[in-house]
């Protein structure tokens, strides 16, 4: 066994600093034996896995099948299962094969396949990742953060002994073959064997999941067990298992008297959270006393629901929960909200006080309960207070609406409801209104969203299913929460690289206003020959904006650049005696290899290079023989060399887009396709804008904008229609604000002064993103408490 100097293999868990040594051919490395067993053991433990994955791959695919909604989609998705069944022999092969090339990186120390960030092209690479890759990579990020959460002790384990094993490499999650990041990609890489649309091979990766990663720490603990078992690191800290196997048993053991101390422990819980509940419900109703009598001030109606007769009979409260089922079971599904239509509000005091009308006859007067009465009066405030809510799309606000019944059915069964922050039906409406926020109001656009659907989707499962079974809360906020997790990761996916390339371009932007104001310092009432024009204009700028990007105007290079302007400048300049030309012919030989170095960093054409160099020293050399060199006002008696070169130069570095040439233009050459331009982004033609007057410190829309937080929501008027966005980055060094849509795409950029102007007229509106059923219960008892106050 490799061991690394000073490091406790055997016995112990010392781990000595040492170096790590690089430059080992790939092809001469040979795996370590305890390496190789390691590997070999990982890929038996694999196989089984990827066995019980395929048994099981056909039910799946039937089941996807059975719920798709017309023949050919059923057709496709049996296709699929069929090609993959076929391929089986070269998925696995496919799999193994990245595997063990990841093992033989790791090593020789050779990284396994990410991509530096040289490699990805300067910030041209900074280009948003196309939809199929985005699903996948999403997909990958939620199954490796879900085995890391719950396999973390035996992965850390797995890391460190590895990591002990291995003289030339470091080992950790980026590199170790078996951390589920490197397998996940592995396998991503062998579903490519068969070609179908991303929503099938979403099934392969919820198949992986299940049946490989959620049991994937039998392969690492039989890894770790067998590494401990060759002496590497046996005595590392973290519970082994055959010890939690052990402790488990001890649990059970002991599991009757704890049970019962749980039972006891739980059970006062519960009634202290059954007394808050109480409380906080009696102080409600205490309120809606205090202004019985002046209800319709705060919009709900007074008196009793149901009959007036003083013998009228008190409803149930399992009775009322009937009613309102049968309430519930009449709410459209859905169909209306998709083709536009609007459902009207639901007065549920009128409609139990006919329902209760119609019953008359047969059983007698009744009448809501008073306790029930509250609950109804309350629950319809704060519906009330959400179909009014202007943060939230006409759409989601009618779907929510919808909810009515079934939070009423809630609020009656389950007082906790409405002072429980963590009630699952109260966590889900918070939810529901957080995800509808993004969402655009267009009828034509809401429509094909996947969040809106899957929101139409939650409200439907509730109006169907529930009756009275609270947990069915739980399960549905469990499902739209894994949606929404997903969603969200794909959006920030793109957000970052939306701000990334805006944060690309403002350098660039900068970085060309930054040499042009250099070069003009330099170059500014000098008189200079062509070829110094050229080399300026052309190569030298692109060196320094380069050089800008890389390093900034503060770094060395940065000056070593702009001192060899001074010296090719210099450099052709008339001597006065033989002083100045000692100097010249000293400083020539460096000025050319300086020139020279330059050029080559930016990959400028050998050719070119020559041929610049060339003409530069054929004027070099009249200067040191007493010559006058050819400058640029000996060529065009018009105007000013200086001139000409600063409006080269300016042009030149613009950011706008190149404008054909005039007639008279000055013979300096401008940089051609030979230099590679740096610029990520192509500037989008625009009109001038007006400049705006700026707004005092005291100026309430400009303290709203500086109190503006990226991530922040707000609606944007324009053309008569309205689009919302989240404030995704704050550039300050350009004062720009980017704005993203939901899905991270930008919308929008202004500066703070354009969005306190918008703000002020109204175009903009900031969203309050806050939890919609805090909101509403804090606005209700305001209400109530400033009617009582008026009394």
């Amino acid at each position: 066994m490799n061991q690394k100097p000073g490091l406790k293999c055997v016995g112990g868990t010392a781990l000595a600093e040492k170096p790590k040594q690089a430059g080992f051919d790939n092809k001469q490395v040979t795996l370590p034996e305890v390496l190789q067993k390691v590997r070999n053991r990982a890929f038996e433990d694999l196989h089984q896995m990827l066995e019980a994955m395929f048994y099981q791959a056909d039910d799946m695919f039937f089941e996807y099948a059975r719920k798709a909604g017309d023949s050919s989609s059923q057709d496709a998705c049996l296709e699929v299962m069929r090609e993959f069944r076929l391929k089986r022999k070269e998925f696995e092969k496919s799999l193994f094969t990245d595997i063990a090339k990841r093992f033989k990186n790791l090593a020789s120390n050779v990284n396994g396949g990410r991509p530096s960030l040289e490699s990805v092209g300067g910030l041209d690479g900074l280009s948003l990742m196309d939809t199929e890759e985005v699903e996948q990579s999403v997909a990958i990020e939620t199954m490796v953060s879900k085995a890391r959460d719950a396999f973390g002790t035996s992965l850390y384990q797995l890391h460190t002994r590895l990591d002990a094993l291995m003289i030339q490499a470091t080992v950790d999650k980026s590199n170790n073959p078996l951390d589920p990041q490197q397998i996940c990609e592995s396998f991503k890489q062998a579903t490519q064997v068969v070609e179908c649309e991303i929503k099938y091979r979403l099934i392969f990766f919820k198949l992986f999941q299940r049946y490989v990663l959620d049991s994937y720490d039998r392969l690492i603990d039989n890894c770790n067990f067998f590494l401990a078992k060759s002496g590497v690191l046996p005595d590392l800290k973290g519970t082994p298992t055959k010890l939690r196997k052990a402790s488990m048993r001890k649990a059970k053991a002991k599991a009757p008297a704890e049970q019962v101390a749980a039972g006891s422990a739980s059970a006062q819980v519960a009634a202290s959270s059954m007394e808050a509940a109480n409380e906080f419900f009696a102080q409600l109703q205490g309120l809606l006393a205090s202004v019985r009598d002046m209800t319709n001030a705060i919009g709900a109606a007074a008196g009793p629901i149901g009959s007036l007769s003083a013998q009228a009979r008190e409803v149930a409260s399992s009775e009322l929960m009937g009613m309102l089922s049968n309430i519930q079971s009449a709410q459209p599904r859905g169909e209306d909200i998709l083709t536009g239509a609007v459902q009207a509000r639901l007065n549920v005091r009128n409609t139990l006080t006919n329902l209760l009308k119609q019953q008359e006859a047969s059983v007698g007067p009744q009448k809501v309960g008073q306790a029930d009465t509250d609950v109804i009066n309350l629950v319809s405030m704060l519906f009330e207070f959400i179909l009014d809510d202007e943060n939230l799309p006409v759409q989601v606000k009618a779907l929510i609406g919808r909810l009515q019944i079934p939070y009423l059915k809630v609020a009656i069964a389950d007082k906790s409801f409405l002072n429980a922050g963590a009630h699952p039906a109260r966590k889900l409406l918070n939810e529901l209104a957080r995800a509808g926020i993004g969402l655009n109001d267009q009828s034509d656009q809401i429509i094909n969203d996947m969040v809106f659907k899957k929101i139409t989707d939650v409200v439907q499962k509730v109006l169907n299913d529930f009756s009275d079974d609270i947990s069915l809360f739980n399960t549905v906020l469990a499902d739209f929460s894994e949606f929404m997790q997903r969603e969200v990761r794909r959006s920030e996916m793109i957000e970052h690289r939306t701000k990334a390339a805006e944060e690309g371009r403002v350098l660039s932007e900068t970085a060309k206003k930054e040499v042009a104001l250099a070069l003009k310092e330099k170059v500014e009432g000098r008189l200079l020959p062509t070829v110094v024009a050229k080399i300026i204009d052309g190569p030298w700028s692109n060196y320094l904006y380069l050089i800008y990007l890389k390093q900034g105007s503060e770094s060395k290079a940065w000056a070593v650049a702009l001192k060899t302007v001074d010296q090719l400048i210099s450099s052709v300049s008339p001597v006065q005696n033989e002083v100045d030309k000692k100097t010249l012919f000293n400083i020539v030989p460096a000025l050319l290899k300086s020139l020279r170095a330059g050029f080559s960093t930016i990959s400028l054409n050998p050719f070119e290079t020559g041929e610049l160099l060339n003409d530069l020293e054929q004027i070099q050399m009249q200067v040191l023989r007493g010559e006058k060199p050819e400058y640029m006002h000996d060529i065009d008696k018009g105007e000013e060399p200086t001139d000409k070169l600063l409006d080269a130069v300016a042009k030149d570095m613009a950011p706008e887009a190149d404008e054909p040439e005039e007639e008279n233009q000055s013979p300096i050459v401008h940089h051609t396709d030979k230099v590679a331009r740096l610029d990520i982004t192509k500037k989008i033609q625009e009109a001038p804008k007006p400049e705006l007057p700026t707004l005092s410190n005291d100026d309430e829309h400009w303290k709203k904008v500086q109190q503006l937080q990226v991530g922040a929501w707000l609606e944007l008027t324009q053309n008569e229609q309205k689009v919302r966005c989240k404030l995704a980055a704050h550039i300050k060094s350009a004062d720009k604000m980017i704005f993203v849509n939901r899905s991270g795409v930008k919308v929008l950029e202004k500066t703070q002064l354009e969005i306190a102007y918008d703000l002020k007229s109204e175009k903009l509106l900031m969203l309050d993103d806050s939890l919609l059923f805090d909101r509403a219960l804090e606005n209700v008892i305001a209400n109530l408490r400033n009617v009582r106050s008026k009394d």
